[in-house]
C-alpha cells in the first residue's frame, strides 16, 4: 500500500525559503494573484507556468518543498495550486518594498 505524503509549509518556513531563494518571490506573488482572481470559479484547475512566468523545471523546486502542488496534469498542461495561499500571502508581506 502506498501512502500519500502531504507537506504543509508554515509562514516561517516559507519566509526562510524566500530569503534563501528570492527569485521565487515574483512567482509566488503572481500565483496568489491568479488564485484570488479565480477564487469564485468552481471549474478552476489552477495556474500554469506561463501564468507565473516561471519554467516548469523551476516550479518543481516549489513542489518538492511542499509550497505548491500539481492539481491537474494532462499531455498538454500542468496546473498548479498553492498548498496554503494564506500562509504564502503572509510570508510575502515580509518582502514588500
Amino acid at each position: 500500500m502506498y501512502g500519500v505524503c502531504v507537506i504543509l509549509v508554515s509562514v516561517e518556513e516559507l519566509t526562510v525559503f524566500l530569503r534563501e531563494h528570492p527569485e521565487y518571490i515574483k512567482t509566488l506573488k503572481m500565483a496568489v494573484e491568479h488564485e484570488q482572481q479565480n477564487s469564485k470559479n468552481s471549474n478552476y484547475l489552477g495556474w500554469e507556468w506561463y501564468d507565473v512566468e516561471t519554467l516548469g523545471t523551476k516550479l518543481q523546486r516549489l513542489v518538492v518543498n511542499g509550497i505548491i502542488k500539481i492539481n491537474f496534469k494532462s499531455r498538454s498542461s500542468t496546473c498548479y495550486l498553492l498548498k496554503d495561499r494564506n500562509a504564502t500571502t503572509v510570508a510575502l508581506t515580509h518582502f514588500e518594498k
